[in-house]
């Protein structure tokens, strides 16, 4: 009988894949099960990925990791919506700065596209007035962007009883 992974063992088994997926010009997706076997693969393009072709089996309760060839993302609306349609168990996207998660937890409750949105517009109102003081002291704009977004992304998480992580490599 195979061992299911835990998060530690996940994190370890993806590292490898991921630090390969930023390479990558064009998205790519995996799909991993929870004793850690590779049961999905996709390549897209610069933007996405189109996963309708791969069954909804293949995803319920996975792990999927992607790239995000352009830098400073973190999940997009529509990595929100592939995560909670499929009920994967994790989602990962990468790029060459950090890798983030998501991960559903047994607090977890269902989110939709509207509240997910406005739960997110809240919050990045909310955390406006900090980013604009560090970037009104100099510091560079994009990065604060991105910090800005990821922090509310992982407010809006936590408010629907996920767990968020964004970590540099």
């Amino acid at each position: 009988m195979e061992k299911v992974l835990n998060q530690k063992e996940i994190d370890t088994l993806l590292y490898g894949y991921e630090k390969e997926l930023i390479k990558k010009r064009v998205e790519h997706c995996i799909v991993f099960d929870k004793f850690g076997n590779r049961v999905a693969a996709k390549q897209g393009t610069k933007e996405e990925i189109d996963i309708r072709d791969i069954s909804d089996l293949m995803f319920r309760q996975r792990v999927y990791t992607h790239n995000h060839p352009k830098a400073g993302s973190s999940f997009s609306l529509d990595d929100v919506l592939v995560f909670e349609t499929h009920e994967l168990t994790e989602m990962r996207a990468c790029d060459k700065l950090y890798w983030y998660s998501v991960r559903r937890t047994k607090n977890s409750s269902r989110i939709t596209k509207a509240k997910f949105l406005k739960e997110y517009d809240k919050q990045t109102r909310i955390l406006l007035p900090k980013y604009q003081k560090r970037f009104d002291s100099g510091e560079d704009e994009e990065l604060l962007k991105h910090d800005w977004l990821s922090e509310a992304m992982k407010r809006t998480f936590s408010t629907y009883g996920f767990i968020y992580r964004r970590n540099k490599w």
